[in-house]
């Protein structure tokens, strides 16, 4: 049995954190009672917010009435001291170990540096097998050396104040980076339509409305933050994009900051501070990688949140488990896994690796309060799971298998520095956490989440379980932005003497320094989407000039089936429900399930949309604008010129300016 300890003191913002994510898991399930009952989700609104508002105010009551329960007396305060021999041997053994892992941390890195250069090819081996042996070496020698007393030092106001203020002011960036992304024609629509419509709809409303199988194979919507932004905005005022691009985007900017510190002060002995700065610092620095596309570019995205914000604090909750043995955190594990599954649909991929790295710890500590923690929070994704099995006209991704060196490529990007520092941190992982069993559970899942890239493994989890395509996600499941940070504050071995405080300032420095000379800012980065840019103003995550675009044929009152440029095309299902695009998203609309002679015709639509049909006769343009009876044909007034006997030919004449584009309508 290991000992109780009191957790750190927890603050404000811990709170704060704490009851979002309830009030979250609260949402989750009325939305999927008013679901599963076809109700309007406009009243079930009200309901959690004047549920939500007395709980809040109840809780805040009660506990400032509430005095701190004491410990079980039959267990210990504290953590257990080891004896004096102890200390004098597992001295000893750390320090061996400290000098070991130091240099062994630098020839990694060498090693890892040639390796980057040509990988994924003939370095992939050398980048997937020294994290790997890092990590079956650092387990083993936290299993191996005797247990040290983990309470962490006091952190003062002064430091969660420039926490708190950092946090804000990512807050704020993240209000002004652009990079739309092309997902969101189908979240943010989802939006859109229940604002609108005030009902979760299972089937596709970017074609249409209902008409067809959701292009996400049919899937059921689990997911319930689209549900509650379309609510709010309808109860509210605000319109969808306001409320998703602005609305979540800082709040979900500053909880992820205040996430990595609420981590930082338990995995971290000292300076959890400098931990949090240059974790922010190489994140903010991460532009070209995933890492940083799936943060504060992206932050409105369910599973952005749910990757970034409920992730780390699961991992904080764990740890309270581990140290006070509180019971009552297997309430808050609860409601975390069902939160999960209300922010992203992949929380049954993704939790079964916490709860796997949780329950070996709780293995070897023989910790009960943990395991069962552990198991509670995969209640959620496992209902949902089954839900989507048996409900789903399909199941899993239709992209093609990410194997280990894509999968590395695609979430720690082309920066080799960027790549070298984020491995060393994750075989390092059980080294540089505090703690036994925070160390193990962060080894054991990293491990497994490297281990699951090897071919066999991966086609079997995909055979198993469709999830093959998205299982380069599974490297979120440790913070690797927080581990990062660890490793500007490790201590050098005794040994080096004077070394020791002069790398204690010049190590996070350096560190920091490198990340904005190799990185890429998230506010500089091409991405799969980009390029992204640094608005003058907070703005919507869309194309501006698009958004204009579709703003000026939405005032003339178009309904039904249009056909603009691309990019207005794809903004035009996260704006209204009344007006349906021909092809807001190329994939959509290769995938769609409509009659195959219409789909051809659609994507006909398509490629003349991007000036790709020079060829085309006016007569086969109608034919195609007919078959999908569309109403309205918007091309850039550059190609107006050309295009309009062309059009006229296909029964589409009385041309009107809009914006940029000129607007013709059937004869």
């Amino acid at each position: 049995m290991t000992a109780t300890s009191p957790p750190p003191r927890t603050v404000w913002g811990d709170h704060l954190v704490e009851v979002a994510t309830w009030l979250v898991a609260w949402w989750s399930l009325l939305y999927w009672a008013g679901w599963s009952l076809d109700l309007s989700l406009w009243p079930l609104g009200w309901v959690w917010v004047v549920t939500s508002v007395l709980g809040v105010a109840a809780v805040a009551l009660r506990s400032r009435r509430r005095r701190p329960r004491p410990a079980p007396a039959d267990q210990p305060t504290g953590p257990s001291e080891p004896s004096a021999d102890d200390r004098r041997t597992g001295g000893r053994r750390v320090e061996l170990l400290r000098a070991a892992a130091t240099g062994g941390a630098g020839v990694a890195v060498a090693l890892l540096l040639v390796a980057v250069r040509d990988w994924p090819r003939s370095g992939w081996p050398l980048l997937w097998g020294l994290p790997v042996v890092a990590l079956l070496l650092g387990l083993a020698a936290v299993l191996a050396l005797p247990a040290r007393p983990t309470a962490a030092g006091g952190v003062r106001r002064v430091e969660h104040l420039a926490a708190a203020a950092l946090a804000l002011a990512v807050g704020v960036l993240a209000l002004f980076v652009n990079l739309p992304d092309y997902d969101d024609p189908y979240y943010v629509n989802r939006s859109v339509w229940i604002a609108e419509q005030g009902t979760a709809m299972t089937r596709d409303t970017i074609f249409g409305p209902g008409t067809y199988v959701s292009p996400y194979n049919g899937g059921i919507p689990i997911a319930s933050i689209e549900a509650l932004e379309g609510v709010l905005a309808h109860l509210s005022g605000i319109s969808v994009g306001s409320l998703t691009w602005l609305v979540t985007t800082g709040i979900g900017a500053v909880g992820t900051v205040w996430a990595f510190w609420a981590l930082a002060r338990r995995w971290s002995l000292r300076t959890p501070l400098v931990v949090l700065v240059v974790a922010v610092a190489f994140m903010l620095l991460s532009g070209e990688s995933r890492l940083g596309n799936f943060w504060i570019a992206r932050m409105w995205q369910g599973k952005v949140l749910a990757l970034t914000v409920l992730l780390p604090l699961v991992w904080v909750w764990a740890d309270d488990l581990v140290r006070t043995r509180d019971r009552r955190r297997w309430w808050t594990m609860l409601v975390a896994g069902v939160a999960f599954v209300g922010l992203t649909s992949t929380a049954v991929i993704l939790v079964p690796f916490l709860v796997g790295g949780m329950l070996v710890a709780a293995l070897v500590l023989r910790h009960r309060e943990l395991a069962v923690g552990a198991l509670l929070l995969l209640v959620g994704p496992v209902v949902s799971g089954a839900a989507v099995v048996l409900l789903s006209t399909g199941v899993g991704d239709n992209g093609a298998l990410r194997y280990g060196p894509e999968t590395f490529r695609r979430v720690l990007g082309p920066d080799h520095w960027m790549v070298v520092v984020a491995l060393v941190a994750l075989g390092l992982a059980p080294l540089l956490v505090r703690g036994r069993a925070a160390a193990l559970m962060a080894g054991a899942t990293v491990l497994a989440t490297f281990v699951v890239l090897v071919p066999p493994l991966l086609e079997l989890a995909d055979a198993l379980t469709g999830s093959g395509p998205i299982l380069w996600r599974v490297l979120y499941c440790v913070p690797i932005g927080v581990l990062v940070g660890l490793l500007a504050v490790v201590r050098l071995p005794r040994w080096t003497g004077p070394a020791r405080p002069v790398a204690a300032v010049a190590l996070p420095v350096a560190m920091v320094a490198s990340f904005a000379l190799a990185g890429a800012g998230l506010w500089d980065t091409t991405d799969h989407n980009g390029p992204a840019q640094l608005t003058s103003r907070p703005t919507w995550k869309v194309d501006l000039t698009a958004k204009a675009e579709v703003e000026a044929v939405l005032d003339a009152g178009a309904t039904g089936v249009v056909l603009l440029p691309p990019m207005a095309m794809q903004v035009l299902p996260m704006v209204t429900t009344d007006a349906y695009a021909v092809d807001p998203r190329g994939w959509y609309t290769r995938i769609l399930a409509e009659p195959q002679a219409q789909n051809e015709q659609r994507r006909l639509l398509a490629r003349y949309a991007r000036d790709k049909t020079p060829q085309l006769t006016g007569e086969d343009l109608g034919r195609a604008l007919s078959t999908l009876d569309v109403t309205v044909v918007c091309v850039k007034q550059s190609r107006a010129e050309r295009e309009l006997p062309r059009l006229a030919e296909a029964g589409y004449a009385d041309p009107q300016r809009r914006a940029d584009m000129t607007c013709v309508t059937p004869t």
